[in-house]
């Protein structure tokens, strides 16, 4: 025998299995806290809140003690980055392959305080100035914006590019690791022969 539907709110009310009427469970003063401080980190790190951070990951976001724990459990699932998430993976050494011979002229020249400072500073660049630190010719610009927009695209969570803020319209969106092997291949396409 087919069940009746209901004819009114009341007996649809009536009808709902005893799981709906269940009330949220309320976080604790310590779960608030925990919540506020990775939402914190997220937004500093990742540019986005824990809830979007969680997301983007795509797995339960587990508690940490430090904002590189944050940074290194972004990268491993593929989140982007800041600039200032990638200066703190940089400063904890959680890229692949980080050594100390690939640190090499990243330290702080003399007379200049430590610490996170433009994007030059951690090896990231935006496209025109790359092109400009590694002599490609004007007429060769175009092709090179293109080539490296299109290796952005097809390599964008290998930790080599990385997605900021402008805040000013004149500057690069996608900075660039001028350290990495493919961003050096493409380089050396376009470079100028002596």
């Amino acid at each position: 025998m087919k069940k009746a539907e209901p004819e009114n709110l009341i007996e649809a009310l009536a009808a709902l299995p005893e799981s709906a009427w269940i009330k949220p469970r309320v976080l604790t003063a310590d779960e608030k806290a925990m919540v506020a401080k990775l939402d914190l980190w997220a937004r500093r790190a990742f540019g986005v809140s824990i809830g979007r951070f969680h997301n983007q990951a795509g797995v339960d976001v587990p508690n940490f003690d430090s904002i590189e724990g944050l940074v290194s459990f972004g990268i491993k699932h593929g989140v982007r980055l800041t600039q200032e998430g990638a200066a703190i993976a940089d400063a904890a050494h959680l890229w692949k392959g980080h050594t100390q011979a690939n640190t090499a002229g990243r330290g702080t020249a003399p007379g200049r305080k430590p610490g996170p400072s433009a994007d030059v500073s951690h090896g990231f660049y935006g496209i025109a100035d790359l092109a400009t630190r590694n002599g490609i010719p004007e007429y060769r610009q175009g092709a090179f914006e293109k080539r490296l927009r299109r290796w952005r695209k097809d390599n964008a969570l290998s930790g080599d590019v990385i997605e900021h803020d402008a805040s000013c319209k004149n500057q690069a969106r996608f900075l660039f690791r001028e350290s990495a092997g493919a961003i050096q291949d493409i380089i050396n396409l376009y470079a100028e022969k002596a």
